[in-house]
Parts: C-alpha cells; sequence; structure tokens
C-alpha cells in the first residue's frame, strides 16, 4: 500500500501517494489557509495509504496534521534527523526548512551531485548539494510574487499584475513595463546568486528550478538544466522509503542500522514533554517523534531562589501545555549535573545552587501524574543524536558536545554506558596532560580547561596580544574566530587547528579503548565546522591503525539547541513503551 506524501508550505498545500517504485498518479491540493481537520479528511475520503511523510513550514497546520494522524498510521514529520541519503555541513541543521531537505533528497536522487535545486515560491530558495554528498547551505531571496505586489501596495498608481512573459524589454504599457522589471529583472538576479554559488562550489552542479514561478523564469535562465515540478513530493517519497520500508536498501540498513522496526512491530510514537535544564534557562516542549509541534516560552533559572518554587514554575508550564495537546504521555528532564537515572535523583548541579540530593522524578510525579524520566544533559543530546540524528543506525557511538564545557556519552554495542553511579562519558574530564592545568575535581589537564568556549577565547586573545594586536574577549570567541579564519586571519586559524589536535588527542584514547563506528561533533564550538573538522580528523587518523580506523566515521550533530530537548522527551517515551521507537 502506498504513502501519503504532505508538502506543506506557506500558500498551497500538496499531496501525493508514492511507493519504492515512484509517485502515483493521484494528487490533490488545499490552500494552507484553508487546510483543517474538515477539509482533510474531505479531500481523503477514499485515498488509502499505510504511512504518512510530511514536510511543514507553517507551525500552526503542523499541528492540525499530525492531530489528525497520529495514533492512526506511522507518521513522520521530516526534519534534518531524518534519513536524507546524504550528510548535512550546517552549523545549525535543525534550522534547514523541511520543504529544503525534501528538494535536497530528491535532486540527489533525480539528478545526481553537486547539484543546485531553485525553489521558486513565496520565497526563493536556492539549496546547494555538495559532491560528497552532503547539504551545505544555501540562498533564500523574496519571491517573484512578493516583489512585484510590492510595488503595488507601496504605491498610488501602480496596479496589480499577472506575472507573464513580456511582450518586449521596453514596455509599451504600464503593465508591460511592470511585467519587464519584475521577470527580466528577476531573472537577472537569479543568473548572479547562480553565478557567485557556482564559484564556491567546486564541480559542475546540475541546476534545476521547481515551484510555481519556475517555469517562467527558468526560459529566460540557460543555466537551469530544466524544471521538476514534483522534486519536493519525490524527496518525501525517497525519505518515506527509508523510513517506512525495509524493502529499500535492505542489504546496507541490516549492517548498518539493527534497530530497524518493521511495521508489526512499529506502534505510533506518543507525544511527550522535554524539558531541558540549563544554568540560565529550562526549556520545555511538546515532542512528537523528532518534531517540537509546541514550546513554551524559557522560564528563566536564575528567578528563583531554590528548587522548589523552580520545580512549581515547571510543573505550571508543563500543565498549560498539558491542556492545549490531547495525548501526552509521560515527560523527560535533561539536568546538567550528576542523575541517577534509575532514581530520578539529582545529586546536584554545576551552576545552580540548592539541587543537591532533590528527588526529581519523585516530586514531578506526584504533582503531574505522568511517568518522568530524569537523565544528565548531555545523555539527552547524545540520545537524540543516536535515535534520530547523525548517529542513528551506528551501534557504537562516541557523542561530544563542546560549548562551555565538554560534555559527552557513549553507545557501545546499541546501550548507553551508565557506569557504576550514572557518570559515564565524562570527556570533559579526560586528561589531555598528566602535567596539565589543575581541574575543578582534582585532575589536571582536563579535555574542557582548554577547548572550552572561555578558554578558547583567552588562548586566542593572549596569541592575538602576543603578536601587538589588541583585541576584546567578543572578537576572540569562538564564533569570532571562525569568521575571522574565513576571512584568512592567520591567528584564527591557528587557534582552530590547535582546538582540532587537543580534540583529537582525547578522542583518540576513547577510540582505542571503545572502538567506535562514528563519532558525533555538536555544540556551539563545533558550528565551526571544518575549522575544527578538518585538523581534527588529520590528527585522529594519524594516532588510529588497523580496525580502529577503518570505517571510523566523523558527523557534525543534526540538532542545534533543541537536541536536549527532544532526547530527553524521546528517553521518556521509549522508558514508558519499552521499545525502542522509530524517530
Amino acid at each position: 500500500m502506498p504513502w501519503l506524501l504532505i508538502d506543506n508550505s506557506n500558500t498551497r498545500t500538496k499531496f501525493a501517494l508514492g511507493d519504492a517504485t515512484g509517485l502515483l498518479s493521484w494528487r490533490g491540493v488545499l490552500t494552507t489557509a484553508d487546510l483543517t481537520v474538515e477539509t482533510l479528511t474531505h479531500l481523503l475520503v477514499e485515498r488509502e495509504f499505510s504511512a504518512v511523510m510530511i514536510c511543514s513550514v507553517v507551525p500552526a497546520k503542523a499541528a492540525i496534521l499530525q492531530k489528525h494522524f497520529a495514533g492512526k498510521l506511522p507518521l513522520h514529520f521530516l526534519s534534518s534527523s531524518s534519513p536524507l541519503g546524504m550528510g548535512i555541513d550546517y552549523p545549525q541543521p535543525s534550522q534547514i526548512g523541511a520543504d529544503r531537505l525534501a528538494n535536497a533528497a530528491g535532486i540527489l536522487t533525480r539528478h545526481g551531485a553537486p547539484a543546485i535545486i531553485i525553489d521558486f515560491g513565496t520565497a526563493v530558495t536556492f539549496d546547494v548539494i555538495s559532491a560528497e554528498p552532503a547539504y551545505c547551505g544555501g540562498v533564500i531571496a523574496p519571491g517573484l510574487g512578493a516583489m512585484s505586489g510590492y510595488l503595488t501596495r507601496k504605491t498610488a498608481l501602480l496596479p496589480e499584475i499577472e506575472l507573464a512573459e513580456p511582450p518586449s524589454a521596453i514596455g509599451k504599457s504600464t503593465v508591460h513595463a511592470m511585467q519587464a522589471g519584475a521577470v527580466i529583472g528577476y531573472r537577472g538576479l537569479v543568473k548572479e546568486i547562480i553565478a557567485r554559488i557556482c564559484d564556491e562550489l567546486p564541480g559542475s552542479p546540475e541546476i534545476i528550478a521547481t515551484g510555481g514561478d519556475a517555469a517562467l523564469i527558468a526560459r529566460g535562465v540557460p543555466e537551469i538544466k530544466s524544471v521538476d515540478p514534483d522534486i519536493t513530493l519525490d524527496g518525501l517519497r525517497q525519505v518515506a522509503a527509508r523510513v517506512f520500508c525495509d524493502e529499500i536498501d535492505t542489504k546496507k540498513r541490516a549492517s548498518h542500522d539493527q534497530s530497524v522496526i518493521t511495521h508489526s512491530e512499529m506502534n505510533d510514537s506518543p507525544l511527550a514533554i522535554g524539558i531541558d535544564f540549563g544554568g540560565t534557562t529550562v526549556k520545555i516542549a511538546v515532542v512528537y517523534q523528532s518534531h517540537i509541534i509546541d514550546q513554551a516560552p524559557p522560564i528563566a533559572t536564575q528567578d528563583f531562589v531554590g528548587h522548589e518554587p523552580l520545580i512549581d514554575a515547571m510543573v505550571r508550564v508543563v500543565e498549560d501545555l498539558r491542556a492545549r495537546h490531547e495525548g501526552i504521555l509521560c515527560i523527560g528532564v535533561g539536568m546538567p549535573g550528576f542523575v541517577n537515572f534509575e532514581k530520578g535523583l539529582v545529586y546536584g548541579l554545576t551552576n545552580v545552587p540548592d539541587w543537591e540530593s532533590v528527588p526529581l522524578k519523585k516530586i514531578l510525579e506526584s504533582k503531574i501524574g505522568l511517568p518522568v524520566s530524569v537523565d544528565n544533559d548531555a545523555n539527552c543530546m547524545a540520545f537524540a543524536e543516536w535515535r534520530c540524528g547523525a548517529g542513528r543506525g551506528y551501534q557504537n557511538v562516541v557523542f561530544a558536545s563542546l560549548g562551555t564545557g565538554v560534555g559527552g556519552a557513549i553507545i557501545a554495542n546499541g546501550q548507553m554506558i551508565r557506569g557504576m553511579r550514572h557518570g559515564a562519558g565524562e570527556i570533559g574530564q579526560t586528561s589531555i596532560d598528566y602535567q596539565g592545568r589543575p581541574g575543578h575535581y582534582g585532575n589536571r589537564g582536563a579535555l574542557e580547561d582548554y577547548i572550552g568556549n572561555n578558554e578558547i577565547t583567552a588562548r586566542a586573545r593572549e596569541a592575538y596580544t602576543a603578536a601587538g594586536i589588541q583585541k576584546s574577549l567578543d572578537d576572540c570567541s569562538p564564533a569570532s574566530l571562525a569568521a575571522a579564519a574565513h576571512h584568512g586571519d592567520p591567528i584564527a586559524f591557528a587557534q582552530w587547528n590547535d582546538t582540532g589536535r587537543m580534540l583529537a588527542t582525547a578522542l583518540m584514547n576513547c577510540c582505542w579503548l571503545l572502538n567506535p563506528e562514528a563519532i558525533v561533533l555538536g555544540g556551539g564550538v563545533a558550528r565551526a565546522g571544518e575549522l575544527l573538522f578538518h585538523p581534527f580528523k588529520e590528527h585522529l587518523f594519524a594516532q588510529l591503525s588497523g580496525p580502529f580506523k577503518d570505517g571510523l566515521v566523523i558527523l557534525p550533530a543534526s540538532f542545534g539547541h533543541e537536541a536536549g530537548t527532544i532526547g530527553a522527551a524521546a528517553l521518556a517515551r521509549e522508558h514508558l513503551t519499552g521499545v525502542r521507537q522509530r524517530i
């Protein structure tokens, strides 16, 4: 039986059926403003399908779709954590629009890589796939209709026009003059963006267009090879094949993903609340699969004295979310400190006082009446990446989160390693110098005392000062150093080389000890991309050999700031059901 494919964009919502062999003939369209449970039911009344794949850029409509299908059929919202068939070279993958990812998946399968897919809609997007292949970014500009409509709205006399090929470049009427300016001018914009992308992208990319104005613009842009109106829906179909169908690439998945769940084993994932407790804010959201469908305003951690009033504030937010969403069955909490996962006991938090020996699981369950799971925040982030992100399908993975400190987690033989007192995975406390700086816990040379945000900043400022250059702390932050290195600053570039070498030293030890299949790097420092990843990989692989390096892959994390929330919810959901969920 086929899958239902839904492309929910700002203006129109398109529907199609597809299976492992291709898109089927039926199509449906609703104006997005008119998308309701009633119109959806009417459109699909005679259609049969076994699962639903959705890409949505309209959160309010995504909630309607989720409510309509959840619990009835396997349902997947496409995101950066979905199996796209390519890597992602992008600092915050979770910020990439689902429609853009569907386009990327579609062009890769239908036209190969490298490639540029241009989607002419309310906005025009240029999405770029490198030869590796990997999604590596793109361009967003106002759509043709938005630009021409702006003139009508902002002037007293210019009329609303139908966008069409102008009869000549020199308009003989106001309408023809406006058409010439819109269409010919817009083609010039498109050509310039294509030229600039091709200057930066190695190889000769296939350039394909899609979307409502694609045919009109493409006929005057010879760089565009063809117009492919089905590329978004077919990209959804390709991802659906990897998510829902074991027949696709069975041999590869059997060797790579021992956690595949067949249709007969698969239960629809319940809604869960994820709580990401930080030293600055507490973020609380409703999570379906790996998709945040509602998020409350963050709670300022420092506004509360003691754990009791802060827990009460968290409870009020949870109850408000439960009132808006039926079917929430469990709650997961990620805490920035030492946690007894089995008991849900918080031993203590690094940056928040009065959280010693707090039985958080017991307190929340008594106040809310739902099952609660509590874990270390790094474990939650790692769980999100393992179950539905960059580490999905691997059975032996080392995760490192690079930020103010360095967090870590370990998956070995398909299980998260927790240790005797649930403290395993503290990669940031492993030593890279036995005579190094004394650490907070009495250990010398701890990794996070060298490559945490503040340590990178301080080291860079010292290097600039030694070179006779005065820089502020803001000028030496990891983000500023990345920008400076991209502009050819040798001191900034050297800082990233040093950071990569130090990180490689610590994780080299992990590789010899654990023999992982993959290493996943996330956090703010990892957003430097290849500035960090290149020296890291170079120095890591130089210190490994044989089975410790053969087949080892280094991956950027798929999620940004949402990883803790999504992972906490996923842990709670799995703990509730006792079944490994496809998320």
